[in-house]
């Protein structure tokens, strides 16, 4: 499976994902086969935070100046001023970026998005230390995700997703998910509290989603953090991730 497949498994994923916990708008393959996210109570200086996104735009074929046009135009017409542009790797890359920046986007400088594979074919090592208890979420637990995810415990009864908790005694520390497409399983949505940071929760749920893709018949795991997030992309390395590529994110506005 070359990296152009892994993109195209991530998009289908992604809109696994957006089905179970849709977004304030989202427009998808209206514009150069993009993923639009549209939220004008959510314009903020960073992409993490930001309900102002396009994703996967440029993988299937390559972004015109009158399709980076019409991303300006599209965003400016619902009174967004700043949005982000996430260019994945794409045989158009190079022609993708320099129909952005014909229409005024710039690089965003900022930390670098990181996207991780794990070979499933690799051996999985258990280097989980802590005392939490995990167990799998299902719709009818008593596990409470709501001060997480509010739709995590409607993910885990439907067949793409594991969902995980650590557990405190009786109080959720954190959890994990884990949404699975063919043969690639996505680990995605996963927190802790704050008093139980940095105490091995999320290697301990790491651990089990990858159990969860091998039994599932995964070939390959993929993750994405921030580089300055660093106790999450340990604890993935961990496990046996490699950072493959870089998503290179662009900026409209906000100077």
């Amino acid at each position: 499976m070359d990296i152009f497949e892994i993109v195209r498994s991530l998009r289908h994923i992604s809109e696994i994902k957006y089905a179970v916990s849709p977004p304030k708008l989202l427009l998808d393959r209206t514009i150069a086969d993009a993923q639009i996210l549209i939220d004008p109570q959510r314009v903020t200086p960073f992409p993490s935070s930001s309900g102002n996104t396009v994703a996967f735009v440029g993988t299937e074929q390559p972004i015109s100046r009158d399709d980076a046009a019409a991303l300006v135009d599209l965003y400016t017409a619902h009174g967004v001023p700043r949005f982000f542009v996430s260019l994945s790797p794409s045989p158009w890359l190079q022609q993708n970026i320099e129909a952005l920046a014909a229409v005024g986007l710039t690089q965003f400088r900022g930390p670098d998005y990181h996207t991780l594979l794990r070979n499933m074919a690799d051996p999985i090592i258990n280097v989980a230390q802590s005392d939490f208890r995990i167990e799998r979420v299902t719709p009818d637990s008593p596990h409470s995700l709501d001060t997480f995810d509010p739709s995590a415990k409607r993910a885990s009864g439907l067949p793409e997703f594991d969902v995980w908790a650590a557990m405190a005694g009786e109080t959720t520390a954190g959890w994990g998910m884990a949404t699975t497409a063919g043969a690639i399983t996505y680990l995605g949505g996963a927190a802790t509290s704050e008093p139980y940071r940095n105490k091995g929760a999320q290697t301990a749920l790491i651990h089990a989603r990858l159990q969860d893709a091998e039994s599932r018949g995964s070939q390959i795991a993929v993750s994405e953090t921030l580089s300055m997030l660093g106790s999450s992309l340990r604890n993935l390395q961990r496990a046996g991730f490699k950072i493959t590529y870089d998503k290179l994110v662009y900026q409209y506005g906000g100077e």
